[in-house]
């Protein structure tokens, strides 16, 4: 009888972990949903020469009927481009192993939210990665957004610039 009770909780809870780790989910995808995303951006953590920029992401819904989006800390929900004064592309830096859980934002008509991402850190499918940028310098950033995650259509900000002091 025992036996029996821990292999029905296994054969519920096991394929549940596995599926959390190292996947993104999908949510179902609102055909005709309109969604905006803006950017802006502010000097964060300053250590020497280098600095931080800190992201703050909202996303609104500017259609008619309720959205159900992912929350921009889902693994592939949100990704950061950065440019440097040549128009260069910097390459983000591996800060670490993650496994974030899954979450789901519902966002009514007119509604909205925002997200902050200190020193522009985003997760792929399993490493958090993020910008560490030199003083002095020019940068253009730009978010892309996966509101129905990997599987769906990204949105992107429009390009925003900071100058690190």
């Amino acid at each position: 009888m025992k036996k029996n009770i821990v292999l029905t909780i296994l054969m519920l809870v096991v394929p549940t972990i596995l599926n959390a780790i190292g996947q993104s989910g999908n949510t179902e995808v609102v055909v005709d949903a309109k969604i905006e995303l803006t950017l802006e951006l502010k000097q964060g953590i300053v250590t020497g020469e280098l600095s931080e920029v800190d992201g703050i992401v909202t996303v609104k819904n500017i259609g008619k009927q309720r959205v159900k989006a992912q929350s921009p800390t889902n693994r592939m929900a949100v990704a950061f481009i950065v440019l440097n004064s040549r128009g260069n592309v910097i390459e983000p830096e591996g800060k670490a192993k993650v496994d974030p859980t899954f979450q789901e934002k519902t966002l009514e008509p007119g509604s909205h939210f925002s997200e902050v991402f200190q020193g522009l850190k985003f997760i792929t499918g399993t490493a958090q990665f993020g910008y560490v940028l030199k003083r002095g310098e020019r940068y253009r950033v730009v978010a892309i957004y996966r509101p129905w995650g990997p599987d769906g259509v990204g949105i992107c900000s429009k390009e925003e610039t900071i100058e690190l002091k």
